[in-house]
Formats: structure tokens, sequence, C-alpha cells
């Protein structure tokens, strides 16, 4: 099955026809959500629920797109870079899985989004 059509069969369990992105919108406290990658589900705590966004991060008001964006991972590949005030100046800052950003803003910039997680750091965090 391709990766496209393996998300969208869990559309209807998030509760949004339009994306997986969870957000406060379509998720509620309490609420167990099946992982995209699991058979298990996953319960939203209050602390959970508070790291989500507000709404849909990704599709903006009125067909808006932003002007620049940054995806930003978090391997050492930054080290030493000093790229962090040139990440920050994009209108969008997207990154992945949590990843520490005082120790490392001078390498890395502090702008933040959008965060993805891989669905095993609910557990081990």
């Amino acid at each position: 099955m391709k990766r496209g059509q393996e998300f969208a069969r869990f559309q209807s369990i998030l509760n949004d026809t339009t994306t997986i992105i969870l957000h406060q919108r379509n998720t509620k406290i309490n609420e167990s959500v099946r992982l995209v990658d699991r058979r298990s589900k996953v319960r939203i705590t209050p602390e959970l629920f508070k790291l989500f966004p507000k709404t849909d991060p990704i599709n903006l008001p009125n067909g808006k797109r932003y002007r620049s964006c940054a995806v930003v991972g978090n391997s050492g590949s930054l080290r030493d870079s000093g790229c962090g005030k040139n990440i920050d100046k994009h209108d969008y800052v997207i990154r992945c899985n949590m990843a520490p950003l005082k120790p490392f803003k001078v390498d890395a910039g502090m702008k933040n989004d959008y965060v993805s997680m891989n669905p095993s750091i609910l557990r081990t965090r």
C-alpha cells in the first residue's frame, strides 16, 4: 500500500477529513487516538493536549501561503554552523521530534511553528 493511502485510512479516526495533523480542534483530552504506525491507541493527556497547536498549523485561512519555510532536523549537521538567525528569519519553521533548542540556539535557532513527532516519543517523553 502506498504511504499516502496508508495515512488516508486514519483520517476518520482523527475526526478530520482534511488532515491527519493532531490539533486542539480535532482532539479532546482523555480521547484515545490511534497513531498512524501503530495498532494500539494513545490517550491524549492534558499535558500532551497543551502541546498541540490550537488549529491546523499548515492550512492558513483564505488560502494564504507562507513566503518562506525552513525544515530543521535534529542531527548534528547544524553544529557550529551559526545558522540559527537565518533559520529564525523564515515565516514558518518546521522541526522534528521535539529536539531541545536552547542549547543549540546559535546553530539551530529558536523559532518553532510546527513540530513533527515520531509516535515513539509519546511513550518515552
